[in-house]
């Protein structure tokens, strides 16, 4: 079976996946789709899964067509995309990626001492950004870039009010999450070469992403990022402009921006490249329409990758090792029970299997044996055919065969033959020693069938006269010898057979 990986992102307005295979020694994009769950585009992804009974849900939200949406329709609709999402690609273990927006994100320099306790210091640093006090988000943690002093190091974390809209869909509709990544940063990967390619006197550029919930912020100092920023949708220059002076001022003035690289899917307004300006040269990059699975595919190879940075809760994981200890519950009881079921059909079943089977050997046997007996009957008429046609053993014929053996001073008193069983005779002799004589010639002796005398082998197919020849005698009586000869056309074995 072929390794995969499926990646499902959560967008403004639908589920993006895409579905990778190992071919080789690479892996190659083998299915893709999205599902639109309603609602606007410049909706924040940081609430679109509330659901019924959230004191937000009151509120309806703008769909593409300005339809009014509520959150609770927005909910049952990411359920049913999910589920759909999760069909398609035939798995329901996926890689979620989520938008820059849904996210707290902090990205921080720290000595190299410190590598050891990075995850003490993830509580620390995110705390500094997040607007919800009282949480202790589970953090991800990535070191984008080292020195031989300091590491740069990523801290994300999904706080727990998103997580719980977005955990409660997805545990709906039974999708488990393997790993939760940053659609941001699967973007910046697959667009990092055109990011780029063009050197630059200065080592910091600015890169504005406006591909699938809004805005998007980077801020790459010597080509690694020191802020990320998920801005949501603006469409008024100097609001960009505001974010922008913004995100500067949070990234320090440690060195001046030497150019602002901007993606986007829609053409941008000559005003916002002017209000860009004033902070330093703009260069736009279009991004087409069908590359709009860049950001979960860049999700998919940031995995494969090794990427460290995971955002899931510890409850999605306990859901996960739930439903596998489940699935792996219900295969073993599938199994059991089929075993079981195996075992009571060979303990009931075998009789009346057996019973079948005796009664077919039965009526075959009957068959058989009818069979059988026409051939045995057939056979007896041929070979009762086949002795009254050979004249050679005729009543003459056996009565010359003796009387040409017969030594002299013999004398025959009787002869009784009965064609193809035996021949016996009684007579009397002068002297036993003839007697003897007598019974060692009708030992020897031969005859030729009269097929073999048609065809000229008469040597070669003689065969001997009797099979067994019995001498009882001779016994003397008033000066001769009495004897009785019985001579057998089959022996005893061969009757036996």
């Amino acid at each position: 079976m072929k390794k995969s990986i499926t990646v499902l992102g959560i967008e403004a307005d639908g589920i993006r996946g895409v579905r990778l295979e190992e071919s080789g020694t690479d892996w190659n994009c083998v299915d893709s789709g999205f599902w639109p769950i309603g609602g606007s585009a410049a909706h924040s992804a940081n609430a679109p899964y509330q659901k019924d009974g959230d004191g937000r849900a009151a509120s309806p939200l703008a769909a593409e067509d300005d339809t009014p949406l509520f959150a609770d329709d927005r909910y049952a609709a990411t359920v049913e995309s999910l589920k759909d999402a999760s069909k398609r690609f035939g798995t329901n273990e996926v890689v979620l990626s989520m938008p820059l927006s849904s996210l707290l994100v902090k990205v921080s320099r720290t000595s190299v001492d410190e590598r050891d306790s990075l995850s003490e210091t993830a509580g620390e640093e995110l705390g500094k950004v997040s607007p919800f006090p009282d949480e202790t988000p589970v953090a991800g943690i990535e070191t984008v870039a080292e020195t031989d002093c300091d590491l740069v190091t990523m801290f994300a974390a999904l706080p727990e009010s998103g997580a719980a809209d977005i955990g409660d869909a997805l545990d709906e509709a039974k999708v488990r999450v393997l790993r939760t990544d940053i659609t941001a940063l699967g973007w910046l990967r697959t667009l990092w070469p055109r990011i780029v390619s063009q050197s630059l006197d200065s080592f910091r550029r600015v890169v504005l992403m406006d591909l699938d919930d809004g805005w998007d912020i980077v801020v790459l100092d010597e080509n690694s990022p020191s802020l990320l920023r998920g801005l949501g949708a603006i469409s008024d220059p100097d609001g960009l402009g505001r974010e922008m002076t913004l995100s500067l001022l949070q990234a320090g003035m440690s060195a001046e921006t030497g150019e602002i690289v901007v993606f986007s899917k829609r053409e941008v307004s000559e005003e916002v490249v002017e209000r860009l300006k004033a902070f330093a040269p703009v260069r736009v990059e279009r991004v087409e329409a069908i590359d709009a699975n860049w950001g979960v595919d860049g999700v998919a190879r940031r995995t494969l990758e090794g990427a460290t940075l995971d955002v899931t809760p510890a409850d999605w994981s306990e859901l996960r090792e739930e439903s596998r200890f489940k699935k792996k519950l219900t295969t073993f009881l599938a199994v059991a029970a089929a075993g079981w079921a195996l075992v009571m059909g060979t303990l009931f079943g075998g009789p009346i299997v057996y019973d079948q089977l005796t009664e077919h050997q039965k009526t075959a046997c009957k068959r058989h044996s009818r069979a059988y007996k026409e051939v045995k009957e057939m056979r007896d008429k041929v070979k009762l055919v086949q002795q009254y046609s050979d004249h050679a053993r005729g009543t003459l014929e056996m009565l010359k065969a003796v009387s040409d053996r017969m030594p002299e001073g013999v004398t025959l008193t009787s002869f009784n033959y009965r064609r193809g069983e035996k021949l016996s005779i009684s007579g009397e002799a002068d002297q036993p020693t003839v007697v003897y004589d007598f019974k060692n010639a009708l030992t020897e002796a031969e005859i030729v069938p009269a097929e073999a005398e048609e065809g000229g082998e008469k040597e070669a197919e003689a065969e001997k006269l009797f099979a067994e020849v019995t001498l009882t005698g001779p016994s003397k009586s008033r000066n001769t010898h009495k004897f009785s000869i019985e001579c057998l056309f089959e022996s005893a074995e061969e009757e036996g057979k």
